[in-house]
């Protein structure tokens, strides 16, 4: 049937009231390929599952949630001091603290995180008349914090840690006071029967305290720490700033400066099994002029930078001191102490020691270049050792 023919009868049959679909073969229905298939149409298999759909097991439960151990004294944070967020966490847990003044805290038996949002210019724990922290079998990462307290009791007045791992970065030790007259009394810090890594602290402010940083029987590594403005005036009893008896650790990187020690004591006392290495020990004062601020026992000080103290170094007992610059000291020797053939006694050109800049003049200082040759103990760039605070591998610090 023609086309035409096909569109007039498709006119009379819409016009008598009848379905077009009526009329057979009419193409403008399309043909039968055109029409859905049943294998095409949905099958049942592909509908969405009772079983597929979100179980209501697997909905987030609010009990699952990581526990909030924020301390801040905002009224919004779950706890207010840090002692109560210590308290109610465990094992591995992060205690995260917003900048303000603490109460001292005691951690015991339980490995932390425990970190001090702004750092340590702007977060302290305070022991008031006692001890700020103390840390008795845990592995604590403590970060950001001001300690201050009051040494008294056989215990110091920042932080105690025993049978312990400490790793401590951004800590500032200051304020802290003692005026007790005990020869073993720790003023500061006191690390027994423990290991613990100290990095980018300061120690500074400290009235009446031996011992300001104490190891014993344990292992340390102290670097890129400064102690400076600190007070020891007793004539009798108390130790050095830094001391490490029976302890195997490391002191580098670390500057020693405007300290007053009259204790008899020195500045530094490296005892046996220990390593003294790239630190600047400048302007010190001690009333005792046979005894050096820098004093060996034992052990291997070298790469040091030691100048304008009352008297600059001192060994007793083997000790093997190499590689050391002194300068401007009164006494840069002290007794049974005579200058090892690789020592400088050369200005060592600070940037600025008088602003607390000790940084070497690099068109100038003669401490460049000039310590260990070993490559072991090369500056951050590969080059040679140079002395004082920012040579050698672990010398890249603000």
């Amino acid at each position: 049937m023609s086309t035409l023919r096909l569109g007039l009868v498709s006119l009379f049959l819409l016009l008598a009231g009848l379905p077009v679909a009526a009329c057979p073969g009419n193409a403008v229905l399309g043909d039968d390929d055109d029409v859905a298939d049943d294998d095409d149409a949905v099958d049942d298999d592909d509908a969405v599952d009772d079983d597929d759909a979100v179980d209501d097991d697997d909905a987030v439960d609010d009990d699952d949630a990581a526990p909030d151990y924020t301390v801040c004294d905002d009224g919004i944070a779950p706890y207010a001091e840090i002692q109560d967020a210590v308290d109610a966490a465990s094992d591995d847990d992060t205690i995260t603290v917003c900048p303000g003044d603490y109460e001292a805290v005691e951690i015991e038996d339980t490995d932390l995180t425990l970190i001090g949002v702004g750092g340590s210019g702007v977060t302290s724990i305070q022991g008031g008349t006692g001890l700020a922290l103390g840390i008795d079998g845990a592995d604590v990462v403590l970060t950001g914090f001001t300690l201050t307290g009051t040494a008294r009791d056989e215990q110091p007045g920042a932080l105690y840690a025993q049978f312990s791992d400490l790793q401590a970065e951004d800590i500032r030790v200051a304020d802290c006071a003692s005026f007790v007259d005990e020869d073993d009394l720790v003023g500061g810090v006191f690390i027994d029967r423990s290991t613990a890594e100290w990095t980018l602290g300061i120690f500074e402010d400290n009235l009446q305290v031996p011992y300001l940083f104490r190891a014993d029987t344990s292992e340390v590594v102290l670097r890129q720490t400064i102690f400076r403005d600190n007070l020891w005036a007793s004539d009798d009893v108390g130790g050095p700033l830094f001391s490490a008896v029976d302890s195997e650790f490391e002191l580098s990187n670390s500057i020693f400066h405007d300290n007053t020690v009259n204790s008899g004591a020195g500045v530094v006392g490296v005892g046996p099994g220990g390593w003294a290495y790239n630190n600047v020990i400048h302007d010190n004062s001690n009333a005792w002029t046979s005894v050096g601020a820098l004093r060996a026992f034992d052990s291997e000080v070298f790469n040091n930078i030691i100048t304008d103290n009352t008297t600059g170094l001192s060994t007793a007992a083997g000790a093997v001191a190499q590689y050391n610059l002194l300068w401007g000291n009164d006494d840069d020797y002290g007794v049974s102490t005579e200058a090892d053939e690789t020592d400088l006694s050369q200005d060592p050109r600070f940037v600025d020691a008088d602003d607390g800049d000790f940084a070497l003049d690099p068109g100038f200082s003669p401490a460049i270049d000039s310590g260990n040759p070993l490559p072991g103990y090369n500056d951050v760039d590969g080059s040679r050792n140079d002395l004082g605070a920012y040579g050698g591998p672990e010398g890249a610090w603000p």
